[in-house]
């Protein structure tokens, strides 16, 4: 079953693919946190094609034993949404050098 790729409408970029943040990578002046983009699709068939990504401290809970994930990521609010422009702009001013591509992006070298 192919899932559609869904909109939104960003107000600096218009209407764009949704893509997903953790809360310490959201707002405008936000760098030198890390970017680390998610490594497989989301297991929910209607999230599974956006692009995913999170800072070098969810890095660290999200690799922690269960339930700490968990709880961290209901402690901090969750994922914040964002346009895949956004998102592009978020990587540049946090990815660290020799960071590992996204699912996504192995994808698209497969094929490309």
């Amino acid at each position: 079953m192919e899932v559609p790729v869904f909109r939104m409408m960003c107000k600096d970029h218009g209407e764009a693919k949704p893509c997903r943040i953790c809360p310490h990578l959201s707002g405008k002046r936000v760098s030198g946190r890390g970017f680390n983009p998610a490594q497989s699709p989301d297991p929910d068939p209607k999230w599974a094609p956006v692009h995913e990504a999170w800072c070098d401290k969810c890095e660290f809970w999200y690799a922690m034993p269960k339930p700490a994930p968990d709880v961290f990521r209901f402690l901090t609010g969750g994922n914040v949404v964002v346009c895949e422009h956004c998102f592009e702009l978020i990587r540049i001013g946090n990815e660290r050098p020799g960071a590992r591509p996204g699912w996504w992006e192995r994808n698209e070298e497969k094929t490309g």
